[in-house]
C-alpha cells in the first residue's frame, strides 16, 4: 500500500509538468504522464485490495453519490447514439475514481491529510515558481495559437498554458498552504504562501480573483476577522496601484471580448440543455453537438480546446447529461458539504473549513471556467473529498 502512496505522490507532482507532459503536444486527443500514473495506481489498489482482502463488502456512503453519476454519464452516451465522448468518459471515470483512493489511503493508515495537503502545497510551489520564469522568459502564448491556446500576454500561465486553469489550481494549493501555516505557524510555509498568492494575482484571471476572494473570506470568517479586513484592503490596494489588475477586473462590467465569448459559451450551454433536457448529448459529446447546431466558428471546429466543453461547469453537466445528470453532480457536493458543516464543532474544524472554503470557492469559479472538469484539479479535489470522508470515519 506503501507503494500506491509513493505512486500517488508522483501523479500529484507530475500535475507540474502541465501541458508539456502530453503527447502528442496541443493535441485535443493526447494522453499524459500523470493519466498514466493515475491508472497504474487505482490498478494496483485493486490488486493489493483484492489481495489482503481488505474489498470492502458494502461501498462507503458518499461512493454510492458518485457511482450513481457515473452510470448517468454512460447513460447519457447510450442514449445520444453519438460514443465521440467514450474516450473523455473512461478517462474521468479514472481521474474521478481517485476519490476511492484518497479513502483508502487514509483508511489504510498509510498517510493522512497532513501529508497529502504537504504534497498539494508543494505543487503550487514549483507551478508558481515556474509561472514566474514563464512570465519573465515566454510572457507571450500567441505563438502557440496554432495548436489551440489562447493568445494570453503577458500573464502568468506556467506549464498550464492557461491562466484561468492555473489560478483555480493555485487556489486550491493556498488554502493547503493555510491549513498547514494554522498547525504549524511556519514562518517559510508563511512565504511560500505568500509566492502562491502572487501568482494567483499575476494570472490576471478574474474567475481566479473570485475564487480567491470566496475561500480567504469564508476562512478568515471563521478565523480571523482583522486578518480578512487586512487582505481586503491589500486587495484594493492592488487593484488601484496595478493597472492590469484593474483593467481585468473593470473588464468584466464593461463585458469587454474575454467576457462576451465567456457569455456566448453560456448561451450555447442553455440551448444545449434546451434541446436535450433529460439526458444530455452525451457525456463530453459537446464538440460534435456545437457543431451540428453550427455553434462553433470555422477555427474552432478542430483545434481550439475550448471547442471540447463549455465556461461553466455546472452548464456543461447539465448538457451532456442533462437534468438527471445536473442533480445527479449537485447532489455529491451536497452530501459533501453536510458532512463538512457536521463536523465544524469538533477535532476536525481546521481543515473542514479549509475544504468549506475551496468546495465554495471552485463551484463559484466553475460557472466561469470549466475547473471542476480539469483533471488535474479532479486529481487533487477528490483525494481530499476521499480523504475527508476516511478521516472522518477514522475518528
Amino acid at each position: 500500500m506503501y507503494l500506491v502512496w509513493y505512486l500517488t505522490v508522483g501523479g500529484i507532482l507530475s500535475i507540474v509538468l502541465g501541458e508539456f507532459g502530453q503527447y502528442p503536444f496541443g493535441s485535443i486527443f493526447s494522453i499524459s504522464l500523470t493519466d498514466l500514473i493515475v491508472a497504474v495506481v487505482m490498478m494496483l489498489l485493486f490488486i493489493w485490495q483484492v489481495q489482503t482482502k481488505t474489498v470492502p463488502k458494502v461501498l462507503p456512503k458518499f461512493m454510492w453519490y458518485f457511482l450513481v453519476f457515473w452510470i448517468i454519464c454512460f447513460i447519457s452516451l447510450l442514449a445520444s447514439f453519438n460514443f465521440s465522448g467514450i474516450a473523455y468518459l473512461g478517462r474521468f471515470l479514472v481521474y474521478s475514481s481517485v476519490v476511492y483512493l484518497g479513502y483508502s489511503l487514509v483508511q489504510a493508515k498509510v498517510t493522512n491529510m497532513i501529508r497529502i495537503a504537504k504534497v498539494i502545497f508543494v505543487s503550487g510551489i514549483i507551478l508558481s515558481v515556474l509561472g514566474f520564469i514563464q512570465l519573465y522568459l515566454y510572457p507571450d502564448l500567441e505563438p502557440l495559437y496554432r495548436f489551440g491556446y489562447d493568445p494570453h500576454k503577458n500573464r502568468l500561465f506556467s506549464t498550464f498554458l492557461d491562466p484561468n486553469l492555473l489560478g483555480s489550481y493555485l487556489n486550491i494549493t493556498l488554502v493547503m498552504g493555510l491549513f498547514l501555516y494554522w498547525k504549524k505557524k511556519s514562518t517559510i510555509i508563511l512565504l511560500f504562501l505568500c509566492l502562491i498568492g502572487v501568482a494567483v494575482v499575476l494570472t490576471f484571471s478574474r474567475s481566479a480573483y473570485l475564487m480567491l476572494c470566496v475561500e480567504l473570506c469564508i476562512f478568515f470568517g471563521f478565523y480571523s476577522r482583522k486578518i480578512l479586513i487586512g487582505l481586503l484592503i491589500l486587495g484594493v490596494l492592488v487593484t488601484l496601484f496595478i493597472p492590469q489588475v484593474q483593467q481585468r477586473i473593470l473588464g468584466a462590467f464593461a463585458v469587454d471580448r474575454s467576457a462576451s465569448e465567456r457569455v456566448v459559451s453560456w448561451q450555447n450551454g442553455l440551448y444545449l440543455i434546451s434541446q436535450k433536457p433529460v439526458l444530455g448529448v452525451g457525456f463530453n459529446n459537446i464538440r460534435e453537438s456545437q457543431i451540428e447546431n453550427q455553434l462553433l466558428r470555422a477555427n474552432q471546429k478542430e483545434t481550439v480546446h475550448s471547442g471540447s466543453g463549455l465556461d461553466s461547469s455546472l452548464l456543461f453537466v447539465g448538457a451532456t447529461t442533462g437534468i438527471i445528470g445536473m442533480i445527479s453532480f449537485i447532489s455529491i457536493y451536497g452530501y459533501f458539504l453536510y458532512s463538512l458543516f457536521k463536523n465544524l464543532k469538533n477535532e476536525h474544524k481546521l481543515f473542514a473549513v479549509c475544504l468549506i472554503s475551496v468546495c465554495f470557492g471552485i463551484v463559484v469559479n466553475s460557472q466561469f471556467v470549466n475547473s471542476l472538469f480539469f483533471t488535474p484539479i479532479i486529481l487533487i479535489w477528490y483525494i481530499l473529498i476521499g480523504g475527508w470522508f476516511s478521516e472522518i470515519r477514522n475518528k
